[in-house]
Order: C-alpha cells, then sequence, then structure tokens
C-alpha cells in the first residue's frame, strides 16, 4: 500500500505476490455479486455470503496486512481496518469473510 496525501490507500498487490494467496471468490455459487463491492455503495452485508479460497497456508496469510483478492473491495486485518477506521471514520464499512 502506498500512503498519498489526499488518497491514503492505494491497493495494489506487492510485487512478487504468489498468485496461489490471491483470494478467490467464486461468484457463480455465493448470493453476494461480486460487481456489487465495485459500485461505491455502502452494501447490507449482514447476510453476505464472504467465503474466500486461499492457496497459502494460515501462517503464510498472517503475513500481509492486506488480502488481494478478485471480488473489488480490499481485504485487511484489524490493524488496516482500525487504521481506515481512524482516517476516515464514517467512510469504512466492515464485515467478516471466512477463509477456505
Amino acid at each position: 500500500m502506498t500512503v498519498y496525501e489526499n488518497k491514503p490507500y492505494i491497493w495494489d498487490e506487492p510485487y512478487r505476490f504468489p498468485n496461489k494467496a490471491i483470494g478467490d471468490y467464486d461468484w457463480r455459487i455465493r448470493k453476494t455479486n461480486r460487481l456489487d463491492f465495485m459500485k461505491g455503495k455502502r452494501l447490507d452485508l449482514k447476510n453476505a455470503d464472504l467465503i474466500l479460497s486461499v492457496g497459502i497456508t494460515t501462517e503464510q496469510l498472517l503475513k500481509y496486512d492486506c488480502l488481494p483478492n478478485n471480488f473489488g473491495a480490499p481485504l485487511v486485518n484489524e490493524k488496516v481496518l482500525n487504521t481506515l477506521k481512524v482516517l476516515c471514520p464514517d467512510n469504512v464499512p466492515s464485515s467478516g469473510v471466512k477463509l477456505d
């Protein structure tokens, strides 16, 4: 993640990030459409079935603050989420995600 003056974070994959670590959201079998995350609108995530498949171990996964994925919304750990909530307190909705 890169910090800029008026955009706190630019989401991009780290250099040499392993493809198998990119979270895969299979939108064809889920009721939550991944394109809804790209509209820039708040979503009601109470009944969302956000399950991502990753091809790395939990130990490897925990080394990253942000996990690239194919569903259009940043998947971040608590440290980054808390930072974003300080920077943008009224503009950071969040929901739990299950990693498979």
